[in-house]
């Protein structure tokens, strides 16, 4: 989320949202959605598991929330008072992020098996979820294609 960084006369700066940049995330509560995947994560069906994940977060229109190119909005939004007082406030675009990150987190921590739960401690959010699985397991994926290639 981008803010706008604005100068007074006396070179003081504040900032405020730009809504028109504002994540596209639904204020819409994530429990009143679809999330349907029929296998948990396991060490041998990364690609399948993912197929599945990614189709859903789609449907969701939840992938701002794992595309690392995205920014979070900001926790707080900041401003300067015609007095030079600077007042800051939660952001509740920032509010609504963290609740959809967490409750994506929470479901997609429900799709992995307790063997693959343990590499995941200590994620503070969905996407430091998916870039786990994803060095994790993209690499045994690769190689296991390419050694079934080489058996046909």
């Amino acid at each position: 989320m981008a803010n706008n960084e604005n100068q007074n006369s006396n070179g003081a700066s504040s900032s405020t949202t730009n809504s028109n940049q504002v994540s596209n995330i639904s204020t819409s509560v994530l429990s009143s959605l679809v999330f349907n995947t029929s296998i948990k994560l396991t060490s041998n069906n990364y690609l399948l598991w993912r197929s599945q994940v990614v189709a859903t977060i789609n449907a969701n229109d939840l992938e701002d929330l794992i595309d690392s190119s995205k920014t979070p909005p900001s926790r707080m939004i900041i401003n300067i008072d015609s007095d030079q007082t600077v007042i800051t406030t939660p952001n509740p675009q920032f509010q609504i992020w963290r609740r959809n990150d967490q409750q994506l987190m929470s479901w997609l921590l429900s799709t992995l098996s307790e063997e693959v739960l343990s590499a995941i401690v200590g994620a503070r959010s969905s996407l430091d979820v998916w870039q786990i699985l994803g060095t994790q397991f993209r690499a045994r994926s690769r190689s296991g294609v390419l050694h079934l290639r080489t058996q046909i």
